[in-house]
């Protein structure tokens, strides 16, 4: 259920910001642009561009996981799907919402620098908190092992722990 929350709001941020981008639009016809067309464009192009490929991105990508995790709760019982692309497409969501942060919300470029060293800081932040869970995941997991060893090789009379999902090829 997170994802499918950060999904919706990522895909609604985007959404907004594409209708209304950094630094509004022009108001009137007159010093060669056009009423209606973004102010960040006639100013800064290279800045615009940088925005408007990475919120499309980001967009599509927070899309892609709204619709996955649909299709996972659709087709659940039949076959189980597995999170990794979707947390790879939400990841994916959240770097390019940040690139497009970090080129809309600069106006002085003596100043970009400091939101730029936002994206690495993050990206490290991520990677840290992904490698701790994959590793609390994999001692977790051998515990696990652990334990339904010594439980299903135990004495007679023992208990065994019931099986949740009982295998029917017999």
């Amino acid at each position: 259920m997170y994802l499918m929350l950060v999904g919706i709001l990522a895909a609604s941020v985007t959404y907004l910001t594409g209708l209304k981008p950094p630094g509004g639009m022009w108001r009137g016809d007159g010093n060669g642009h056009s009423a209606g067309n973004p102010v960040l464009y006639d100013t800064n192009k290279l800045r615009y561009n940088v925005f408007f490929y990475s919120n499309s991105i980001s967009f599509v990508a927070s899309v892609i996981v709204i619709t996955l995790l649909l299709l996972r709760t659709m087709l659940l019982p039949a076959t189980a799907m597995v999170l990794g692309p979707i947390h790879a497409a939400m990841v994916l969501d959240m770097l390019f919402l940040l690139v497009a942060y970090a080129a809309g919300s600069v106006r002085d470029s003596h100043r970009s620098w400091k939101v730029i060293m936002l994206f690495p800081a993050v990206v490290l932040v991520v990677f840290v908190f992904f490698f701790v869970s994959r590793k609390q995941t994999v001692s977790r997991n051998q515990t696990e092992k652990a334990e339904e060893s010594t439980v299903d090789g135990g004495e007679k009379g023992e208990c065994k722990r019931p099986q949740l999902y009982p295998d029917h090829s017999s």
